[in-house]
């Protein structure tokens, strides 16, 4: 009879371990298309789900009429860039001598386009301590 045969599942579907990021690197003067990119930018890199996709905005802080240099593409590894967390999605900066780093991810396929904002005023948020204390008696 018709329904009493054996069933198969569908196959299930897995998601890529690699999402597509836009990837440039900005010299910071005026004919640079890496500041602008949308996310039609023809320059891709696959990077991991985890890591996510970065932009970030460096500049000379001894320099005030310098360059702006921004970058596209996987996270940094002198950055520890390597995943994507809720606090790294909004813009983090840090100083090291005269050069100012500021960066933002985002998880989604090349999500790091010219409205990933990165104004230069970003910081490190300040970690949050949970106590617990404990009476004995």
């Amino acid at each position: 009879p018709a329904g009493t045969g054996p069933t198969t599942a569908a196959p299930a579907t897995t998601e890529s371990p690699w999402i597509s990021c836009l990837h440039c690197n900005d010299s910071g003067w005026d004919n640079d298309t890496c500041p602008d990119a949308t996310n039609a930018f023809g320059t891709t890199t696959l990077c991991s789900r985890t890591e996510g996709c970065w932009a970030y905005r460096e500049e000379n802080t001894s320099d005030p009429l310098g360059p702006i240099k921004i970058h596209r593409g996987c996270g940094r590894d002198d950055l520890s860039d390597a995943s994507c967390t809720d606090q790294k999605k909004t813009e983090n900066c840090a100083t090291a001598g005269d050069i100012k780093i500021c960066r933002r991810c985002c998880d989604g396929a090349k999500c790091n386009h010219k409205d990933l904002a990165l104004t230069g005023q970003g910081s490190f948020a300040t970690p949050t301590a949970h106590v617990s204390t404990v009476v004995l008696m």
